[in-house]
């Protein structure tokens, strides 16, 4: 799911919390 979750991210489709969990 990190992958995916990756791909989202770059998108712009996610929250900036996900993005700090995946920072961390």
């Amino acid at each position: 799911w990190y992958n995916h979750e990756r791909i989202k991210l770059t998108l712009g489709g996610y929250s900036p919390i996900q993005y700090r969990l995946m920072n961390q």
